[in-house]
């Protein structure tokens, strides 16, 4: 973590899964209480749960790019909540 505003986000997203912990665990194959705990920590990267749980509190779509070296782009809308606005993740070289 490298800024206030991502130590912010991270407590709003665990806090959320945290809420609504019979929706997320349903989706992990380690104990639930251990998953968050190993989310809190520094340097921890987010996956698709962490994806959804922004989503949700924010009521916007995520739509997930990744550069392929076949011609074109890559890409699926992960995640659906609201129609007019989404946050825009891509990847290009292993690089976010």
């Amino acid at each position: 973590m490298n800024s206030k505003r991502d130590v912010f986000l991270t407590v709003l997203c665990v806090c959320s899964q945290l809420k609504n912990a019979d929706f997320f665990s349903n989706f992990i194959t380690e104990d639930f209480r251990t998953y968050i705990a190993r989310k809190k920590l520094a340097h921890t990267h987010g996956n698709h749960l962490e994806m959804q749980a922004m989503a949700e509190m924010y009521n916007r779509n995520f739509e997930v790019y990744q550069y392929s070296t076949g011609g074109g782009e890559e890409w699926g809308s992960a995640l659906t909540c609201a129609k007019d606005r989404s946050f825009t993740l891509a990847e290009y070289c292993e690089k976010h």
